[in-house]
């Protein structure tokens, strides 16, 4: 009887000191600091393209259409990369669709996309079914694009300018309020 006390008791031990060695030494790297790293020196999402040409992206929206950059030549853009699973980054959806609903003639000017990120079709076609959501949605099923906008988590927005040049990116959750703030500095 007193062995798998004693047992029990290593094993909890041994779960905690594992959690603290994970929450210590991993949990640096949650930490953000100014230059756009975190704590460990880790690049956050798509910081490396800050001020640069849009890299160019082909993929398939959900009724199978092959949607490029190149198709937003000389309109500003907001693209999000997301995941249904994420409820943050899905929240950004229920929020970029209520800016597309508004019908001024400024959010006319400005293109959104969502990239969803490793997920099926089935999938996001059903979250967005489900959602009544309006937004162009492109599926990055593999992951390929997300790379090569070094996508580190979700949802990140990138605000891109008509003359194609990444302005800014964004890495959490956006209230309409700031969106609509963003979305003003890259139509300027």
């Amino acid at each position: 009887m007193k062995t798998s006390h004693l047992t029990t008791l290593l094993i909890g031990v041994a779960v905690l000191a594992t959690l603290f060695g994970v929450v210590y030494l991993g949990g640096s790297g949650l930490v953000l600091d100014v230059t756009g790293e975190n704590a460990t020196g880790a690049p956050i999402s798509g910081v490396g393209l800050l001020n640069n040409r849009l890299p160019y992206f082909d993929l398939p929206n959900l009724i199978g259409d092959r949607v490029r950059s190149s198709d937003f030549t000389d309109t500003p853009l907001v693209i999000v990369f997301w995941s249904t699973w994420n409820t943050q980054a899905a929240d950004e959806i229920h929020i970029l669709d209520q800016y597309l609903a508004d019908t001024t003639s400024q959010n006319r000017l400005v293109k959104v996309v969502a990239i969803d990120s490793q997920e099926e079709k089935s999938v996001v076609s059903s979250f967005m079914r489900r959602g009544g959501y309006q937004v162009q949605t492109l599926l990055d099923a593999e992951g390929i694009t997300s790379e090569h906008y070094s996508i580190k988590s979700v949802p990140t927005f990138f605000f891109v300018d008509r003359a194609g040049v990444i302005r800014e990116v964004y890495s959490g959750v956006l209230s309409q309020r700031v969106l609509m703030n963003k979305i003003e500095k890259i139509l300027q």
